[in-house]
């Protein structure tokens, strides 16, 4: 039995790297040269001799950073194989990833072998506890196996949304893996997918402000799988608009990172693993299935199902927390139930329809909703597959309990992210039906009320 573990971090360290490194500081050297001897040339002829010497010097440069590229890529390729190695794993072994009879057990994959005897076993055994190569912290593995295919599967990956090395280890493992299709777990209903040519948030302001009809790229309730998938030219869109031409996103070289402002109004730069796949899709055409329960209809559940008292005393202790230093906590944990099984029938729905249509491929998920997935999976994935998704979205009704509710929708703002005031608030709109007439300003309200939490 071969056990394989994960580990792609830091793999791109490598001594041709460091040599890049030199060479680039090496030509920044050579350019202050160069222009200090130009400044204080004597004639019009060392001038041009000057220009063509730097040329060459330029041309050789480059030359030499070429072959040192090539370098690095080979130099990944071994210190990805030398580390399957020291575990005693061929690296011809990493496909077996996607073949043969596979269990789950944590962050391991189990693939068995029947050409190895006890003494191997014990051999691998004793060679992974000297190597201590493991995931990184927080970070979990499960393997959903295909109920519809013997050889298909799904990895899941459960992160740290904005960690920064979960969001390495993620990009290195899907260039490695080279799924069929990537999931995210991204809101179907997020402003992020509406189609627009510039700054994605300013198309949404219009829309909100009834300046114009927008197109989605996906279906915010949708029905079927073609409704959340994104193909090839919907991902180079979204990639080159909603994300390129947004201001506020960095392109970093294996993550997506969005500038926010934090609570003493200073920007910060915050890690989006959920954004991963654009990043990768957009370099490796590899489709991608968007699979988030709609925020807009999982906000209204959470309000009409939960009392304000029980949201007042989960913010108070996310607070705590907060002061405790207790980065891990999710207040969420504590009523799993209510908070995040609602999500998991209508995420494993899309699941099952995507393996319709693709036999391996990765799912990309907060650790937080891993255990339930995983359970899900196990009761419901023989089960026929639902003809319309929309039977797993909590419906949204007219609100009774104006104040009330909207109490509650406040304190979920800040439990979870502000989606509600951002996407709607904040531009004098509100994305529920009132049954009574709400007699003062929504945003005044609005503002009141949190500044009462935060005392």
């Amino acid at each position: 039995m071969i056990k394989l573990r994960y580990f792609f971090a830091n793999i791109h360290k490598t001594k041709a790297y460091d040599n890049l490194m030199k060479q680039q500081k090496a030509q920044v050297e050579l350019v202050k040269d160069y222009m200090n001897k130009m400044k204080n040339a004597k004639s019009d002829d060392e001038l041009i001799k000057l220009k063509y010497q730097s040329i060459n010097e330029f041309h050789k440069l480059k030359d030499e950073q070429a072959g040192i590229l090539e370098q690095i890529k080979l130099e990944k390729k071994k210190n990805f194989e030398k580390h399957l190695i020291s575990m005693e794993v061929d690296p011809a072994d990493i496909e077996l990833l996607y073949k043969g009879k596979q269990k789950k057990n944590k962050d391991e994959i189990v693939v068995e072998s029947e050409n190895q005897n006890t003494n191997n076993e014990q051999n691998t055994k004793q060679a992974q506890e000297q190597t201590k190569i493991n995931v990184p912290k927080n970070l979990e593995i499960r393997n959903l196996a295909s109920p519809i295919r013997t050889q298909g599967h799904l990895i899941l990956l459960g992160v740290q949304r904005h960690n920064a090395q979960h969001s390495t280890y993620v990009y290195d493992a899907l260039f490695h893996l080279k799924p069929q299709v990537i999931m995210t777990d991204l809101p179907v209903d997020d402003p992020f997918f509406i189609k627009t040519e510039s700054n994605y948030k300013q198309t949404w302001k219009s829309f909100i402000e009834n300046k114009l009809t927008p197109t989605f790229l996906i279906n915010p309730q949708p029905i079927t799988l073609p409704d959340v998938h994104l193909h090839k030219n919907k991902v180079n869109w979204i990639f080159e608009n909603n994300i390129s031409k947004n201001s506020q996103f960095i392109i970093n070289p294996t993550n997506i990172s969005e500038i926010t402002k934090s609570v003493f109004d200073k920007e910060i730069e915050i890690i989006d693993i959920l954004k991963t796949p654009f990043l990768f899709s957009y370099h490796h055409t590899t489709p991608i299935v968007i699979n988030g329960y709609p925020e807009l209809n999982y906000r209204y559940y959470l309000a009409e199902n939960c009392q304000l008292d029980d949201l007042k005393e989960l913010l108070k202790e996310k607070k705590i927390a907060k002061q405790e230093k207790r980065r891990n906590f999710d207040p969420f944990l504590l009523q799993p139930d209510l908070f995040i099984l609602p999500k998991i029938k209508f995420m494993i729905e899309i699941i099952k329809m995507t393996l319709t249509s693709y036999s391996t491929g990765v799912i990309i998920t907060e650790s937080n909703k891993i255990n339930q997935i995983e359970e899900e999976w196990k009761q419901s994935s023989h089960r026929s597959i639902s003809t319309d998704l929309r039977t797993q979205i909590y419906p949204v009704k007219p609100i009774k309990e104006t104040e009330e509710f909207i109490k509650k929708l406040i304190i979920l703002d800040e439990l979870i992210s502000p989606f509600i005031y951002d996407n709607f608030v904040k531009f004098n709109s509100f994305p529920y039906q009132f049954n009574s007439v709400f007699k003062i300003s929504l945003q005044q309200y609005w503002d009141n009320y949190k500044n009462q939490l935060s005392r």
